[in-house]
């Protein structure tokens, strides 16, 4: 396992390696043109027709209103999938431009040789490798449970087994999504089976290399925050120079919840790490010993100070804040949720 993580190591990517490799791997980042691109693309327009397809679905069984809210809470997810996967696409040169500008200062900072420099980046970036690895795990072990959940249901029910066996009652599905065949029984429901599991592979794969690349790219900005601090802290010295429900219902609800928190929490968690980081700035630039300089040299300096003490913070379009407080507000409203459920 070890052996083949730091295969994913690219020199010229130090940060964004692995990262890349997912992109790349599942079709997002297409540095090359040719056949790959266009398998790859055709991969993402049947995606697209399969949510499709779910919508369809929705639309007929739209009088059921149990059945009607697990099609829309799997469509919103498959839904969320492709755009994430086509936004990235039709943005590639401006994802280009930001891979390219991060590896660039990384290998810059490097060259550099400065001890404090090469900590900084070291901890952010094997921060980043944590982050990434345990989320991917995490997307592959909910994926196996939106697979494997129908077969759960299936073994824990007699009631349910019987009903199968006597044709009352259809085999359970992985998702809800419309075919222009029949997807109850023999092949026509092992067809469907096959095509689902291939959409969960696909739509784990969009989700965990596309959120993984987020947090990534905000720890590198809380990092070269952090940097920029020590860099101001560093103006003149120290100073020391100078002084001394039912079970299947229980599982749908859990899978769906555990999804959408996680990736909040990551989104969230990562933005505020930034915002802090970009708050603390300015202090560096008073942790240096402005005090030793004379008038007009201070006077420069609160003009910095002042310079620096902006806040970056990232949003969720036009609609809130990503921080650590959205996120508490989230769950608070979460839990009336669940409790409803």
């Amino acid at each position: 396992m070890f052996k083949f993580l730091s295969k994913l190591e690219d020199p010229e990517h130090p940060l964004l390696g692995p990262t890349l490799w997912g992109l790349q791997t599942w079709g997002m980042w297409q540095p090359i043109r040719g056949k790959i691109k266009i398998i790859y693309n055709t991969i993402h327009l049947l995606a697209i027709i399969f949510v499709i397809t779910q919508y369809v679905e929705l639309w007929y069984i739209r009088s059921n209103l149990e059945l009607a809210l697990r099609n829309l809470s799997v469509t919103m997810l498959s839904t969320v999938c492709v755009v994430k996967a086509t936004t990235f696409i039709l943005w590639q040169k401006s994802w280009a431009n930001i891979f390219e500008y991060v590896s660039t200062v990384e290998k810059q900072q490097l060259i550099r040789q400065n001890a404090k420099t090469k900590n900084i980046i070291k901890q952010y970036t094997k921060y980043s490798r944590k982050v990434t690895y345990s989320y991917w795990c995490l997307v592959t072990a909910t994926v196996f449970t939106v697979i494997l959940a129908p077969l759960a249901s299936y073994i824990s029910s007699e009631q349910r087994r019987e009903q199968i066996a006597n044709g009352t009652a259809a085999y359970p599905e992985i998702m809800s999504s419309w075919t222009p065949f029949d997807k109850t029984r023999g092949v026509g429901y092992w067809a469907l089976v096959i095509i689902q599991c291939l959409i969960c592979f696909y739509g784990g794969g969009i989700v965990a290399t596309y959120d993984s690349n987020a947090v990534v790219l905000m720890s590198f900005f809380a990092g070269q925050f952090e940097f920029l601090r020590e860099k101001c802290a560093d103006l003149f010295g120290n100073g020391n120079e100078f002084e001394g429900t039912t079970t299947m219902q229980q599982v749908w609800i859990a899978e769906y919840l555990v999804a959408l928190v996680a990736q909040l929490f990551l989104y969230c968690w990562h933005s505020n790490e930034v915002l802090y980081m970009s708050s603390k700035v300015d202090e560096g630039v008073y942790a240096s010993a402005w005090w030793s300089q004379g008038v007009r040299i201070r006077r420069i300096i609160l003009l910095l100070g002042g310079q620096l003490d902006r806040s970056v913070i990232f949003t969720a379009g036009p609609f809130t804040n990503l921080t650590v407080a959205t996120f508490i507000a989230v769950s608070i409203h979460l839990d009336d949720v669940v409790v409803m459920m």
